[in-house]
C-alpha cells in the first residue's frame, strides 16, 4: 500500500466537493481492498468503486456532508485535487479544475505525488477498466 499523504485539507471548505458533486466516487487502487472500507464497494469490471447512497452521494458522508472515514478515506480521495490520468503504461496527474482550491497547486505538487507513484506499476486490467469508468 502506498501512503502518500496530501496537505489539501478539505474539511473546512464550503464547497464539499463530494457531498455536492455525486458524480464523484471514488475508485480504490488495486491494493486497496473492499474490505478496508467495510465492504462498501461495488465492482465494475476489474475496479472497485466506493458506494453511493440515495442522491448518488458517497456512502460515507454524514449529514453536515462531512467524511466520516476521513483519516482514512481512499487514495484517490487523498489525492484531490488532482486526478489520475494514464497514457500508455505511465501514470500522470491533472488537477481538477472543479476544485475551488485548484489555483494553489502546481507543478511542485503533482512531481511529489507523481514520485510517490511512480514504483507502483498499475495492471493494464485495471488501467483499461478505470479509463473506461472515468470516460
Amino acid at each position: 500500500m502506498l501512503d502518500i499523504e496530501i496537505s489539501m485539507d478539505c474539511r473546512n471548505c464550503a464547497n464539499h466537493c463530494c457531498g455536492f458533486m455525486p458524480h464523484c466516487r471514488p475508485v480504490l487502487m488495486p491494493w486497496e481492498p473492499p474490505s478496508q472500507f467495510f465492504g462498501l464497494a461495488d465492482k465494475k469490471g476489474k475496479i472497485n468503486v466506493i458506494r453511493k447512497r440515495r442522491g448518488g452521494y458517497c456512502i460515507f458522508l454524514n449529514e453536515q456532508c462531512q467524511c466520516a472515514i476521513y483519516p482514512h478515506r481512499p487514495l484517490e480521495c487523498r489525492l484531490f485535487p488532482f486526478k489520475l490520468k494514464f497514457t500508455d503504461y505511465n501514470v500522470k496527474l491533472e488537477v481538477d479544475q472543479r476544485c475551488a482550491q485548484h489555483h494553489l497547486f502546481g507543478q511542485e505538487s503533482a512531481n511529489r505525488l507523481l514520485t510517490a507513484l511512480a514504483g507502483y506499476k498499475f495492471p493494464m486490467s485495471w488501467i483499461w477498466s478505470y479509463v473506461s469508468y472515468r470516460k
